[in-house]
């Protein structure tokens, strides 16, 4: 009895697998660094539209608010928003009000201004520079090269 089956070798499928796990090998680093970039992006825009939105609250609904950072805590944030600061971030800020030991705040008038701010945020040892403007509470970031 003769049989018409066609199928792999086991030697094939090793080939094959060999293969899958070469490609693996090399792609897998560079989509890692994309996830590690892509993640300390995300942490910088939250960050930064965080503060967009205190200076948003404080002209719509025409009271002053502020955005706050808590160092003993590692939590940054405004109102009832209160985010994480992750271990390898380090913020250094000049124009923020220290309202007890490790607890900052900057405020934002109805108006539209604000106390005159600067911000570095290193993360992961890449730079980010933060300027507020205090006429305008006008928000610009870049990477520091």
């Amino acid at each position: 009895m003769k049989s018409n089956f066609k199928a792999f070798t086991l030697i094939e499928l090793l080939v094959v697998l060999f293969i899958i796990s070469l490609f693996f090998t090399f792609t897998l680093p560079r989509f890692s660094g994309i996830f590690l970039k892509f993640k300390k992006r995300q942490f910088i825009q939250r960050f930064v539209n965080t503060i967009s939105m205190v200076a948003s609250e404080a002209l719509t609904f025409k009271h002053p608010s502020y955005f706050f950072i808590n160092g003993e805590k590692r939590t940054y944030g405004f109102s009832q928003n209160v985010y994480s600061i992750p271990e390898d971030v380090e913020i250094y800020a000049k124009g923020l009000e220290e309202t007890s030991p490790g607890y900052y705040r900057l405020y934002f008038y109805p108006d539209g201004t604000c106390s005159q701010a600067e911000m570095e945020v290193t993360y992961d040892r890449k730079k980010y520079a933060i300027f507020i403007q205090p006429l305008t509470s006008t928000i610009r970031w870049y990477e520091i090269e």
